[in-house]
């Protein structure tokens, strides 16, 4: 992540994570691997209320720095077009979580509809940098280790 930032040094972007401990976990792995003046371009959306989340967007939006957005809750509802996103990280596949009951229940009936949903889920989070035809950005994933079943 350290070598993305450093090769994005001037753009701002997004990073989605599935959870919040990944945010938590990316932010204190660039500070100690890049230092402080990398992590300061973080700014962790983790959406605890609405007006957070609005105000963090406005700050990015607002900032004429390279500020990196990081989230487990802007895969959707978040239009980030031209220079407000550059580029781009998913951290891992975006799976539905298996803990909600209500998940569970339904993929246990359908395999194919919970992989159909994060399939939707992946394609959405990868569409709020790049907004129009005219715009642009650069994409990356990451996911460690075999994503079973993967649709990606």
């Amino acid at each position: 992540m350290s070598r993305i930032l450093a090769s994005h040094a001037g753009e701002k972007g997004l990073v989605l994570t599935s959870r919040k401990d990944q945010c938590d976990a990316l932010a204190a792995h660039v500070r100690s691997e890049a230092g402080p003046e990398a992590a300061a371009r973080l700014k962790i959306v983790h959406n605890d209320t609405g007006e957070e989340r609005e105000r963090t967007l406005a700050a990015h939006a607002k900032d004429g720095g390279p500020s990196v957005l990081v989230s487990p809750s802007l895969w959707y509802g978040v239009d980030l077009k031209g220079d407000l996103s550059r580029f781009q990280v998913i951290i891992k596949a975006p799976y539905l979580s298996l803990g909600d009951r209500r998940t569970r229940a339904k993929m246990e009936r359908s395999d194919a509809w919970y992989k159909y949903a994060s399939l939707t889920k992946l394609l959405q989070g990868m569409g709020r940098s790049v907004r129009d035809a005219d715009d642009h950005g650069r994409r990356a994933a990451a996911c460690r280790g075999p994503c079973r079943a993967c649709p990606i």
